[in-house]
């Protein structure tokens, strides 16, 4: 796997909204550095999303239990997703009625000051 280049990663992962040109399709990439233990140069590289698919099922060992319960997590967002969902509903229906009110309260027609309704009387 190559490494990227300095100037590739500048282009691709810079904060600018504008990118000058030489343009280049931005890819969502997996980076990682890899620090050896006898204190040699680390190695820097990145993983495409099927590379990393395909290094997870590979080179990761499963037979460790992870230090986390991944059904836990999924439960856990899933939960706050749900939440997050119901109070914007909860916002939009109270946004939609607020609005309903007004429109009923809506008069059609030329405006008159209110100076001059009551002198009509």
């Amino acid at each position: 796997m190559a490494l990227l280049t300095a100037k590739t990663f500048s282009l691709q992962f810079n904060n600018k909204r504008r990118v000058n040109n030489p343009y280049y399709p931005r890819k969502a990439l997996l980076c990682y550095q890899l620090t050896p233990q006898n204190g040699s140069t680390p190695t820097r590289g990145h993983l495409k999303n099927k590379e990393f698919t395909d290094c997870w099922e590979n080179f990761v060992d499963h037979k460790e239990p992870p230090s986390f319960n991944p059904s836990e997590k999924l439960e856990e967002l899933d939960k706050n997703s749900q939440a997050i969902k119901r109070r914007l509903e909860r916002i939009k229906s109270r946004s939609v009625d607020v609005l309903e009110n007004g429109l009923r309260s809506l008069q059609l027609g030329p405006v008159t000051p209110l100076s001059s309704i009551r002198n009509s009387r």
